[in-house]
């Protein structure tokens, strides 16, 4: 897991847009989709290394935290660590 976190953090730290982003907002974007394995990285093709080209997410669990915290329902929030095992639990 933290392989795959390590990958697409770097990918979005490539990007200048993503060089601004702290890691741990990364992290609270992509972990609800690596927990519920709902991700793809596609690797470049460079020789004698394998390096990630991209990555596709897919959003998860939106539900769970509206009905955990029904203030925030409509509203961008970061996913805390507390939530991630509620994810496993319900993918």
């Amino acid at each position: 897991m933290a392989e795959i976190l390590g990958e697409i953090v770097w990918l979005m730290t490539e990007d200048p847009a993503g060089r601004e982003t702290n890691v741990s907002e990364i992290e609270s974007l992509v972990m609800p989709a690596i927990l519920a394995r709902r991700f793809h990285i596609k690797y470049a093709q460079v020789p004698d290394m394998r390096r990630p080209g991209a990555t596709t997410l897919q959003p998860v669990a939106v539900r769970v935290f509206e009905k955990r915290m029904p203030e925030a329902a409509g509203q961008p929030y970061p996913v805390v660590l507390a939530e991630y095992s509620v994810l496993k639990a319900k993918p």
